[in-house]
């Protein structure tokens, strides 16, 4: 998370090309995340009215709606906890992300070193976090997600209230 960190600052307001150029997909991510939930809530409100179900569609129609609600709860967390203030900051601050922040992409010795740039965007530095807790989590890596969170929001220097959306 330091390695992470660190690129963060050195690429702090660049606005120059990296062999290409660089897209802006600040808050689309969050964006998609409320199209899907969309989407999810008018399948299950069709698999509902529907008269003969198959076993899927009974499976699906019981676990859609906690995830449903899950989905939805996050994305009213997001709208409680400024998320509109944190797009405004990382556009003024010209946040620049890896996107692809594991252990095999980047490294420091004596610089940074990133082996492929090709998912570098501008994007809030919260989103390599993001990027790289979601890999741990699906490679089962045992981690304190928690304290790695907070460390990494005392090194970007960011406030509690984002530390808190994270951790939620």
């Amino acid at each position: 998370m330091f390695i992470i960190s660190e690129f963060h600052r050195r690429t702090l307001k660049y606005s120059g090309i990296m062999n290409k150029r660089l897209y802006n997909n600040i808050g689309k991510e969050v964006e998609q995340y409320r199209v899907y939930t969309k989407k999810l809530k008018k399948y299950l409100d069709r698999v509902e009215k529907l008269q003969n179900k198959t076993i899927f569609q009974e499976k699906l129609n019981q676990i859609g709606k906690k995830y449903l609600i899950r989905a939805e709860s996050c994305m009213d967390n997001l709208d409680k906890n400024s998320y509109t203030d944190l797009i405004i900051r990382s556009m003024k601050r010209v946040e620049m992300c890896l996107r692809n922040t594991y252990f095999n992409n980047l490294r420091k010795k004596r610089d940074i070193e990133v082996i492929d740039i090709q998912g570098c965007c501008y994007n809030m530095v919260e989103m390599d976090a993001v990027y790289f807790l979601n890999r741990i989590k699906r490679k089962g890596i045992n981690a304190d997600f928690y304290e790695i969170i907070m460390e990494f929001c005392k090194y970007e220097h960011l406030k509690v209230v984002v530390c808190s959306l994270f951790c939620q």
